[in-house]
């Protein structure tokens, strides 16, 4: 009995130790996600308004030696809304090739050679195929990047299109 009681105080230890770790965690991540938005903010609007300001500068190195490049981007991403029709665009205006199709199949325990078997016999076989057309998001910001930069009309509500200018600093030389 007496070992029963030890072992629960034990457990009931472990858990207040886990659920104090759990809640300092949740504290530190919130801290963290406002840091981030207040880096976001000096990296996207503060600096690059400064730098503005001083002449529409894309480059400055500081008298302590940094170096602050004012790099132009965009961000790009499909909505659930615009999907068909950004899909249709692309295979419309020859960018079929970006894309991708994800085929998922679900084979349970012990079915791994079924599965190879199965790779050319999908419908064949009865399994429930899930066929995704997508973009990476990576490849639709390079994309939008580039048909940015050579003057391609592109559709930006349709793809979520805005710019973005972020300053970039480093230790110059």
């Amino acid at each position: 009995m007496e070992a029963e009681k030890e072992s629960l105080s034990e457990l009931s230890r472990l858990v207040k130790i886990t659920l104090d770790l759990e809640e300092e965690i949740e504290k530190l991540q919130d801290v963290i996600d406002e840091k981030q938005a207040h880096l976001k903010q000096l990296i996207e609007t503060d600096i690059p308004s400064a730098m503005e300001t001083l002449g529409n500068w894309e480059s400055i190195t500081t008298g302590d030696g940094w170096k602050i490049e004012i790099k132009h981007d965009y961000h790009a991403s499909i909505s659930e809304a615009n999907y068909t029709n950004a899909m249709r665009w692309l295979v419309d205006n020859d960018f079929e090739d970006l894309i991708k199709h994800d085929l998922t199949l679900s084979f349970s325990r012990g079915e791994h050679g079924t599965a190879e078997e199965v790779r050319d016999r999908l419908s064949a076989e009865g399994y429930a195929v899930k066929d995704k057309e997508n973009v990476h998001s990576q490849t639709l910001k390079a994309w939008v990047r580039e048909q940015k930069e050579q003057g391609t009309e592109i559709p930006d509500e349709l793809f979520g299109v805005y710019p973005v200018t972020k300053a970039k600093i480093t230790k110059g030389k």
